[in-house]
């Protein structure tokens, strides 16, 4: 009624038709030049009658049709949720208080939906997963609970598709949903990856269709190369366009396992579930927290309204001492860096082979009942602490070891792949190794010109946000 009083206001300004409510239908005929009578009429008051008659009924026609998108009006605005609407939905700035908008729906087709959508448009540059039957299958003992907050997990991808690939099978083995894993191709390499135009030995190929199709993830790219400190501004920016409160990210050269030889048993998500409840209460109660390590930042959990506080990442310390200047003022600004704990996590230069079968249990359903007791399908196998974790366990600790004490550094995966030379938008991979640390030495040169002498942990050393370039003169070029 609200609507109606207000239609009734305004057109109640309009001297026509306030004096007259059939004015709108009574001078439709008016629209058209001049009206000549038909050969069955000739003017006299007999046809007068009539063409009052017809005017009539047009004029009830008309009121008829007013009243009824009025009725249509209301009822859309009362029973359609505006949320729904693209255009019409308003976003709001930040969810400081509520975390209903990261919560997964009840319902099964919208508990498999990517978190950044299903639709391409998006994104200019985004490619989300594609189909429902995703492989490998995840055991029953590590499936991610159905009503749980939604937990975007960025993983940035520059070089070598196999270490990708066994960190994401690691994630989803250990119970992260698919739908909330984001690859960041970060290759530099334009279209190229997904055209398919890079060749296997390319060190900036990625298979898009292996990660899309069969294992349920999304790819969203990067428009150039970006370096580490841009991609820590990027995926703050995508989280904030998609008013998420929080996210997680993750390296790429790591290992993921859940503590299977522990009893009572708790996944790796469960784990990670829990920590986010607690953080999510503090942030909510308004404790200062920006992140929280799990395994110092091999994995992260960001708060969102802290970084706006805090500010971007320095892009001209681009790799080596950028997280020394960012997490230095996050700790000056007041914010809390906390470790936390969630299962295992290696730092890994190399990977495993065949890593479907070793991070998955085989198949657990039987082909009939009488292949139930199959010594293929047994209950060793698909529960926690079998051997084949045991194995994967042994052989991922046997990797980070040889990886920290490599004298080449820690970094050798990286310049695995020699390959893809000439293809588009490929960088040459041995100018790309050179270019990339000749780059980090700037940065960490650059790091001691902004903040003076001294080592990583600007806030132990008891430097100020006014120390920040103070040695820089006024006349410095």
């Amino acid at each position: 009624m609200g609507l109606l009083s207000a239609l009734s206001a305004f057109f109640s300004k309009f001297p026509n038709f306030a004096r007259r409510p059939g004015w709108i239908a009574a001078h439709a005929e008016s629209l058209r030049l001049h009206r000549f009578p038909t050969e069955d009429e000739d003017g006299d008051e007999e046809n007068l009658g009539r063409q009052s008659k017809f005017r009539f009924r047009l004029n009830f026609k008309m009121i008829f049709l007013f009243v009824g998108m009025i009725t249509a009006t209301i009822l859309l605005v009362k029973f359609v949720d505006p949320s729904h609407i693209k255009n019409l939905a308003r976003p709001q700035a930040s969810y400081s208080s509520s975390v209903v908008p990261m919560w997964a729906s009840s319902n099964t087709e919208s508990e498999t939906t990517p978190v950044l959508g299903q639709s391409s448009f998006d994104f200019a540059m985004y490619f989300p997963a594609e189909g429902n039957n995703f492989f490998p299958l995840v055991a029953s003992y590590n499936e991610p609970p159905r009503h749980r907050p939604k937990t975007p997990l960025f993983v940035p991808f520059t070089r070598n598709h196999n270490m990708m690939r066994q960190t994401i099978l690691g994630y989803i083995a250990s119970g992260w949903p698919r739908e909330d894993i984001i690859i960041i191709d970060n290759s530099g390499t334009a279209d190229a990856n997904n055209l398919k135009l890079l060749s296997p030995d390319n060190p900036f190929f990625l298979d898009y269709d292996l990660f899309r199709y069969r294992y349920g993830v999304s790819i969203l790219q990067t428009s150039v190369l970006l370096n580490f400190a841009q991609i820590q501004n990027f995926m703050l920016r995508v989280a904030m366009a998609r008013h998420w409160p929080y996210f997680f990210w993750s390296h790429m050269d790591v290992g993921i396992l859940s503590h299977e030889e522990e009893t009572p048993y708790t996944s790796f998500y469960t784990r990670v579930l829990n920590v986010l409840d607690e953080a999510e209460k503090g942030r909510i109660s308004g404790k200062k927290w920006a992140a929280k390590f799990f395994n110092f930042d091999y994995l992260t959990l960001i708060n969102v309204e802290a970084w706006r506080h805090v500010g971007q990442w320095d892009v001209f310390i681009p790799y080596y001492a950028t997280d020394c200047d960012a997490y230095g003022r996050v700790k000056m600004l007041g914010y809390q860096i906390d470790g936390v704990h969630a299962g295992h996590i290696w730092d890994v230069n190399n990977f495993v082979e065949d890593p479907e079968a070793r991070f998955f249990p085989p198949a657990v359903e039987p082909k009939s009942e009488k292949d139930s007791d199959s010594a293929n399908h047994t209950s060793e196998d698909n529960a926690p602490g079998s051997a084949r974790f045991q194995a994967l366990r042994e052989e991922l600790q046997k990797i980070q070891d040889a990886k920290m004490s490599d004298s080449k550094g820690r970094n050798t995966w990286q310049n695995m792949q020699k390959g893809g030379k000439g293809e588009p938008w490929t960088y040459d991979p041995k100018g790309f190794q050179v270019a990339w640390w000749e780059m980090a030495e700037d940065g960490r040169k650059l790091f001691r010109h902004k903040w003076g002498e001294g080592g990583c942990d600007l806030f132990e050393e008891k430097k100020t946000i006014e120390d920040m370039w103070k040695d820089v003169k006024d006349d410095e070029k």
